[in-house]
C-alpha cells in the first residue's frame, strides 16, 4: 500500500495537509521459507548470466559468493542447468 500526501507551504517550512497513517506489512500472499527465497534468487541470478557460475560478471560474483559455495547451495537446493 503507497501512502500519498499533498505538501503544503506558504513560506520557509513544508507541512502536510493530511496526517499519515503507519503503513501495516501485506501478508496477503503467502510467506516463503527463507530456503524458497534462496532458490529463487540463486536461480534467477544463474539465469541472467546465462548460467555462468564463476569469473568475470558470473552469478558467484553477483550473489558475492565463492563459487564453491555456490556450486554447494546449488547443490542442496537442487538447482541443475537445464
Amino acid at each position: 500500500m503507497i501512502e500519498r500526501a499533498v505538501i503544503s507551504s506558504s513560506g520557509p517550512n513544508l507541512r502536510l495537509v493530511d496526517e499519515l497513517s503507519p503503513v501495516k506489512p501485506d501478508f496477503a500472499a503467502p510467506l516463503k521459507t527463507m530456503e524458497a527465497v534462496e532458490y529463487e534468487h540463486i536461480l534467477r541470478v544463474l539465469e541472467l548470466t546465462d548460467w555462468k557460475v564463476s569469473g568475470k560478471n558470473s552469478a558467484a560474483e553477483i550473489l558475492g559468493l565463492n563459487r564453491g559455495t555456490l556450486r554447494n547451495r546449488m547443490h542442496k537446493l537442487g538447482i541443475r542447468k537445464p
